[in-house]
């Protein structure tokens, strides 16, 4: 038989956990007295503090660093592989996956079709919208892979 170890509890930092509700509290104070205002300037700032307390998506940088990439080479029109490595430490596989996440999770209309070239390294921006140009030989997506999103 496989030797079972016993798992500790994690301790509590009561310390912390007081500190985490009285700053918790504090919050849903200001936000009883944003909604009170009249000025929707005073709800956005709070959104932007804290956007889970007005059912806002909290994103982590990993979230939308598809979208970054995707503008990155959107703006430039054309940005060798290097230049991607150094502002963004992105190799080859990673690009790749962010161009096929990109098609799948974008709308139709909203795709920037991207290829690249592995003899010159070069990510190029071959067209926009909903039908891939007839330059293009990448990724393609189907009905069936955008359901997977």
């Amino acid at each position: 038989m496989a030797d079972v170890k016993a798992v500790e509890a994690k301790a509590v930092n009561p310390k912390k956990e007081a500190r985490k509700a009285q700053k918790n509290s504090a919050l849903v104070i200001l936000k009883e007295l944003c909604d009170k205002q009249t000025d929707a300037k005073y709800k956005g700032a709070l959104a932007a503090i804290r956007p889970s307390l007005y059912g806002g998506i909290v994103r982590t940088s990993g979230g939308t660093s598809f979208a970054k990439f995707v503008n990155f080479v959107a703006v430039k029109n054309s940005v060798s592989e290097d230049e991607i490595f150094k502002s963004m430490k992105l190799g080859r596989k990673d690009c790749a996956g962010m161009l096929r996440k990109h098609l799948k999770k974008s709308a139709p209309a909203d795709r920037v079709w991207i290829s690249f070239s592995p003899e010159s390294g070069i990510y190029k921006v071959e067209g926009k919208g909903a039908v891939p140009p007839k330059a293009y030989a990448g990724f393609i997506p189907t009905d069936e892979n955008t359901l997977l999103k």
